[in-house]
Protein backbone atom coordinates (compact mmCIF):
# COMPACT_ATOMS: atom_id res chain seq x y z
CA UNK A 1 0.00 0.00 0.00
CA UNK A 2 2.91 2.25 0.29
CA UNK A 3 4.30 1.84 -2.55
CA UNK A 4 1.15 3.25 -4.19
CA UNK A 5 0.37 6.35 -2.05
CA UNK A 6 4.32 7.24 -3.12
CA UNK A 7 3.67 6.48 -7.07
CA UNK A 8 0.53 8.51 -6.85
CA UNK A 9 2.32 11.17 -4.79
CA UNK A 10 5.16 11.46 -7.51
CA UNK A 11 2.23 11.99 -10.22
CA UNK A 12 1.30 14.64 -8.22
CA UNK A 13 4.81 16.23 -7.31
CA UNK A 14 6.44 16.29 -10.62
CA UNK A 15 8.21 19.61 -10.93
CA UNK A 16 9.01 20.45 -14.54
CA UNK A 17 11.34 23.59 -15.28
CA UNK A 18 13.92 24.79 -17.94
CA UNK A 19 14.35 28.03 -20.03
CA UNK A 20 11.27 27.37 -21.82
CA UNK A 21 8.67 26.44 -18.96
CA UNK A 22 8.43 29.61 -17.25
CA UNK A 23 8.34 32.94 -16.47
CA UNK A 24 11.07 34.54 -13.71
CA UNK A 25 9.35 37.20 -11.38
CA UNK A 26 10.24 39.06 -8.70
CA UNK A 27 8.55 38.41 -4.94
CA UNK A 28 8.85 40.18 -1.59
CA UNK A 29 8.99 37.07 1.15
CA UNK A 30 8.09 37.90 4.62
CA UNK A 31 11.28 36.70 6.25
CA UNK A 32 12.73 35.96 9.72
CA UNK A 33 16.10 37.99 9.65
CA UNK A 34 17.97 39.73 7.01
CA UNK A 35 18.57 37.36 4.14
CA UNK A 36 22.51 38.04 2.51
CA UNK A 37 22.91 38.28 -1.43
CA UNK A 38 23.29 35.61 -3.78
CA UNK A 39 26.04 36.00 -6.09
CA UNK A 40 23.40 36.14 -9.15
CA UNK A 41 21.07 38.61 -7.06
CA UNK A 42 18.51 36.15 -6.86
CA UNK A 43 17.47 37.33 -3.32
CA UNK A 44 18.78 40.97 -1.55
CA UNK A 45 17.59 41.92 1.73
CA UNK A 46 16.30 45.29 2.51
CA UNK A 47 18.27 47.27 5.18
CA UNK A 48 14.88 48.85 6.68
CA UNK A 49 12.65 45.60 7.23
CA UNK A 50 12.06 42.01 7.27
CA UNK A 51 11.70 41.72 3.38
CA UNK A 52 13.61 40.21 0.88
CA UNK A 53 13.34 40.39 -2.73
CA UNK A 54 13.77 36.68 -4.45
CA UNK A 55 13.20 35.77 -7.75
CA UNK A 56 10.83 33.05 -8.89
CA UNK A 57 10.06 30.91 -11.59
CA UNK A 58 6.19 31.08 -12.30
CA UNK A 59 6.16 27.21 -13.91
CA UNK A 60 3.21 26.15 -15.79
CA UNK A 61 4.40 22.64 -16.07
CA UNK A 62 5.15 22.36 -12.27
CA UNK A 63 1.85 20.78 -10.48
CA UNK A 64 3.02 21.88 -7.14
CA UNK A 65 5.22 25.10 -5.89
CA UNK A 66 8.46 24.35 -4.35
CA UNK A 67 11.69 26.31 -2.49
CA UNK A 68 15.18 25.09 -2.33
CA UNK A 69 16.41 24.02 1.20
CA UNK A 70 19.03 27.14 0.45
CA UNK A 71 16.26 29.92 0.03
CA UNK A 72 14.79 28.67 3.14
CA UNK A 73 17.68 28.87 5.50
CA UNK A 74 18.99 31.82 3.78
CA UNK A 75 15.01 33.95 3.95
CA UNK A 76 15.10 32.70 8.04
CA UNK A 77 11.64 30.92 7.22
CA UNK A 78 10.63 27.94 10.01
CA UNK A 79 8.42 25.49 10.69
CA UNK A 80 9.61 22.80 8.10
CA UNK A 81 7.10 20.07 8.84
CA UNK A 82 9.23 17.34 7.76
CA UNK A 83 7.67 14.48 5.40
CA UNK A 84 9.48 11.42 4.14
CA UNK A 85 7.05 10.22 2.08
CA UNK A 86 6.47 13.09 -0.51
CA UNK A 87 8.82 11.85 -3.55
CA UNK A 88 9.51 15.04 -6.03
CA UNK A 89 11.15 14.12 -9.25
CA UNK A 90 11.93 17.12 -11.84
CA UNK A 91 11.54 16.76 -15.53
CA UNK A 92 14.25 14.26 -16.63
CA UNK A 93 13.18 11.92 -13.67
CA UNK A 94 16.03 13.02 -10.70
CA UNK A 95 15.60 13.29 -7.36
CA UNK A 96 15.05 16.67 -6.09
CA UNK A 97 15.50 15.53 -2.25
CA UNK A 98 11.96 16.34 -0.65
CA UNK A 99 12.25 17.81 2.85
CA UNK A 100 8.98 18.36 4.13
CA UNK A 101 6.60 21.60 3.08
CA UNK A 102 6.64 25.33 4.67
CA UNK A 103 3.68 28.06 4.29
CA UNK A 104 5.75 31.11 3.06
CA UNK A 105 3.87 34.77 2.87
CA UNK A 106 5.14 36.86 0.14
CA UNK A 107 4.00 39.93 -2.17
CA UNK A 108 4.25 40.42 -5.63
CA UNK A 109 4.08 44.28 -6.35
CA UNK A 110 1.77 44.97 -3.03
CA UNK A 111 -0.46 41.76 -4.10
CA UNK A 112 -0.41 39.44 -1.07
CA UNK A 113 0.38 35.47 -0.89
CA UNK A 114 0.81 32.69 1.32
CA UNK A 115 1.45 29.41 -0.24
CA UNK A 116 2.77 26.05 0.76
CA UNK A 117 6.30 24.92 -0.65
CA UNK A 118 7.86 21.67 -1.15
CA UNK A 119 11.46 22.20 0.47
CA UNK A 120 13.77 20.62 -1.86
CA UNK A 121 17.56 19.91 -1.67
CA UNK A 122 18.26 19.68 -5.20
CA UNK A 123 16.94 22.81 -6.80
CA UNK A 124 18.48 24.70 -9.37
CA UNK A 125 15.90 27.57 -9.03
CA UNK A 126 15.47 29.28 -5.35
CA UNK A 127 11.73 29.30 -5.77
CA UNK A 128 9.20 27.66 -8.20
CA UNK A 129 5.55 28.98 -8.03
CA UNK A 130 3.39 25.71 -9.72
CA UNK A 131 0.06 25.16 -10.73
CA UNK A 132 -1.09 25.10 -7.09
CA UNK A 133 -0.12 28.52 -6.79
CA UNK A 134 -1.71 29.99 -10.30
CA UNK A 135 -5.08 28.15 -10.41
CA UNK A 136 -6.59 29.05 -6.98
CA UNK A 137 -5.31 32.68 -7.26
CA UNK A 138 -6.22 33.11 -11.21
CA UNK A 139 -2.31 33.66 -11.66
CA UNK A 140 -1.60 33.62 -15.76
CA UNK A 141 1.52 34.90 -17.95
CA UNK A 142 0.43 36.93 -20.91
CA UNK A 143 2.31 38.82 -23.71
CA UNK A 144 2.72 42.61 -24.11
CA UNK A 145 2.47 44.60 -27.47
CA UNK A 146 6.47 45.40 -26.70
CA UNK A 147 7.05 41.75 -26.41
CA UNK A 148 7.63 41.46 -22.96
CA UNK A 149 5.67 38.94 -20.24
CA UNK A 150 4.04 40.12 -17.48
CA UNK A 151 1.97 38.59 -14.74
CA UNK A 152 -1.73 38.52 -13.95
CA UNK A 153 -4.37 37.87 -10.86
CA UNK A 154 -7.62 37.02 -11.94
CA UNK A 155 -6.93 39.41 -15.83
CA UNK A 156 -5.38 42.47 -13.69
CA UNK A 157 -1.47 43.03 -14.38
CA UNK A 158 0.50 42.95 -11.06
CA UNK A 159 4.07 42.34 -12.30
CA UNK A 160 6.01 42.74 -15.76
CA UNK A 161 8.90 39.68 -16.13
CA UNK A 162 11.96 39.78 -14.62
CA UNK A 163 14.08 37.44 -17.26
Amino acid sequence: MESTTKQELLDICTVIYGCDTGTVFQVEVDSKQHSTLFQDHSIESREDSHHSIINALLDTGATRSCMSYEAFTKLGLSDLQENSTIIVKNASGSSMGCLGTAVCAFSINGHKFSQTFLICENMSRFMILGRDFTMPNYIGVSWTRQGTKKLTADGQTIAEAKE
